[in-house]
This record gives structure tokens, sequence and C-alpha cells, in this order.
């Protein structure tokens, strides 16, 4: 991918959460396993809840703090979703541009290795020794690609055999040869029902 598939990001640099202090928590690792999250159709309960609680909520023994809370959360909710939608879109940006960025250096490293490779070839052997790390470093995501090749490779080898190894099945059944298969294969006694 170019860089000219790439824009300057024109969104808020700055983010202020002040508004949230005392509202932000963090938790520990897998302490919100299992809490319960905001289902579909909460726009209805939220405007059922907000004509029912105040005439019945003493009726059905739930005070109007619980309402309160449940109007409270609500807001506070939204406010977390706002900040949330531009620091999500700011670390989507951060991310694209470490990419791009990483991208770049690994394209200028490429250059490095391939003039040291160069001048090694045609000049001084003794260069490649100085860029030893950097060739090194620049080459794993060529022994990565190999490996991943070698791996696709045998996995299509073991497909193809399998399924040479289906069609022999097939045009023995289609010449008569075996008529039944069981989980022993081809060639077992038929199944004698009765």
């Amino acid at each position: 991918m170019s860089k000219d598939s790439f824009v300057t990001y024109s969104g808020p640099l700055n983010v202020d959460l002040s508004h949230l202090d005392g509202v932000l928590l963090s938790a520990a690792a897998g302490a919100t396993k299992g809490m319960h999250r905001e289902q579909e159709g909460f726009a209805e309960v939220e405007a059922e809840l907000a004509r029912a609680m105040p005439v019945l909520g003493d009726t059905i023994g739930v005070g109007g703090s619980v309402h309160a809370r449940i109007v409270t959360t609500t807001d506070k909710l939204a406010q977390v979703r706002a900040a949330k939608l531009v620091v999500d879109k700011l670390a989507q940006a951060l991310t694209e541009t470490e990419i791009l960025l990483e991208n770049e250096r690994e394209a200028d490293i490429g250059l490095i290795v391939s003039a040291a490779r160069f001048v090694a070839r045609r000049k001084d052997r003794s260069v490649i020794a100085l860029f030893q790390r950097t060739i090194r470093y620049h080459g794993q995501i060529s022994l990565r690609g190999a490996k991943t090749r070698r791996r696709n490779a045998e996995r299509a080898a073991e497909a193809a055999e399998a399924e040479a190894e289906a069609e022999k099945i097939a045009a023995l059944v289609a010449h008569g040869i075996v008529d039944t298969f069981t989980e022993d294969g081809p060639g077992s006694e038929p199944f004698e029902g009765t």
C-alpha cells in the first residue's frame, strides 16, 4: 500500500476527559467477564421507565432513587460513549500512522541492506560484517514468508493427496468394486442387515 492511500488526520489532537473525572474506571484483567451489557431495545425501556416510574414506582416497591440512578447512569454512558468515539478515532489514526511510519522505516532499512550487499559484491566484502545485524533483521520477513509458503505447500500437498484418494475410492464405487464403506475404509465387508 502506498502513502497515497493515507490522508492527514483532521480530527482532534487534544482530548479533554476531565469531565469524566471520577467516572472513568480501570478494571483488572478479566474483571468485566460476566457483566451485563446494554441490550437491544434500551431506548424503548428508557421511555417506558420515564413514563411509568413517577406514577408507579412506589406501587411496585422501587423508589424514585433507583430510576434517578438509571437516568444518571444513562447520562454518564452517553458522555463516555461520546468521548470513546473521539478517542477510538484518534487511536485508529495513531495505529495507522504507526503502521505507515514502520513501513517507511523498514523500506529505508531495505535500502541500506541492498546498498551494503551491492558494495560487498562489487567492492569490499568486509562491508557485510558491519551490517550483519541489520541484514539479519531485514531478512526475518523473508524467512517467515518462506516458512509460510512451505507450510502452505505441505497443506496443499496433503489436500491433493486426500483428494486423489477420494477419487480412487469414488472410481472403485463407480465400477462396483466396492459397494459400501465402513469406518474400516473401502474393501470392508458390506453390512448385512436383517
